[in-house]
């Protein structure tokens, strides 16, 4: 019975918010916990997972938080670029950092903006991690 609600949270759940994260990846508290809150209550609803924290109950079920996959999809996604796997240019996204220091020179650095869309793109999401 774990297998099948398990499987659920696979095939039903997953594909829908995974849909082109990196694009649409929300950055306001309110909007991440409303997302993860809808697979917070699917696990919920396991008969004799109730009880358990969140985050046992993904453990259990051998799965992760919508927030963590979103952001595994985001260094994909810039592996990719970095790589030549897609489309987009390297640096149309992306500048090194000129750092004198001992910081080495592929460090990747956020790029100014003055609008939210590009402060939180993508590119400069991931470039903390």
């Amino acid at each position: 019975m774990i297998r099948t609600y398990c499987l659920g949270l696979l095939v039903y759940v997953r594909p829908l918010f995974q849909y082109c994260s990196p694009v649409w990846n929300p950055h306001y508290h309110c909007d991440i916990a409303k997302i993860e809150s809808v697979q917070r209550r699917l696990t919920k609803h396991i008969g004799t997972f109730k009880s358990f924290s969140y985050a046992h109950r993904l453990d259990i079920l051998c799965a992760e938080s919508l927030e963590l996959r979103r952001l595994k999809f985001d260094l994909i996604m810039i592996y990719c670029i970095a790589h030549g796997l897609n489309a987009l240019e390297f640096f149309d996204c992306f500048t090194f950092g000129s750092s004198i220091t001992c910081d080495h020179t592929l460090k990747l650095m956020k790029q100014a903006s003055l609008v939210n869309s590009r402060a939180f793109s993508c590119a400069n999401r991931s470039t903390n991690v």
